[in-house]
């Protein structure tokens, strides 16, 4: 195993550790805001992503969800790369794969949170005038 599987294999896992921890700093900010019915965790994982892209949720949460989002589907394409770099290339190829999905989905994403961002906007010069 070269040093270069190495250090892409542990900087991807730390960024993936990393991630997941923002995202539950995100999802516990956030849990209790909304109704209880929603509040089980099986529906939880299910709507969070709705529920974070709400507008009624603010813009800084909405941010950090998508950055440690982004930073996962980061973690995962440095897996298939260190996939790659080892001689595996089945497992590189589905892993890759499995990263294009994300980042579309991920892409879908951004662009709810600019719009939310651009209504917050005209929200505010509505309010100045």
């Amino acid at each position: 195993m070269t040093p270069l599987v190495l250090l892409l294999g542990f900087a991807s896992a730390w960024l993936l550790l990393w991630s997941i921890f923002i995202e539950y700093t995100v999802s516990a900010a956030l849990k209790d805001a909304y109704p209880e019915q929603f509040q089980e965790e099986t529906i939880w994982k299910i709507a969070f992503p709705i529920f974070v892209l709400s507008p009624l949720t603010p813009l800084d949460l909405q941010r950090r969800c998508l950055l440690s989002w982004t930073g996962i589907i980061f973690a995962v394409l440095g897996f298939s790369f260190c996939c790659f770099l080892y001689g595996n290339l089945v497992a590189g190829w589905i892993i890759l794969i499995m990263f294009m999905g994300f980042a579309v989905v991920l892409t879908g994403y951004w662009r709810t949170y600019l719009a939310n961002c651009r209504r917050k906007v005209a929200q505010s010069d509505e309010e100045e005038l």
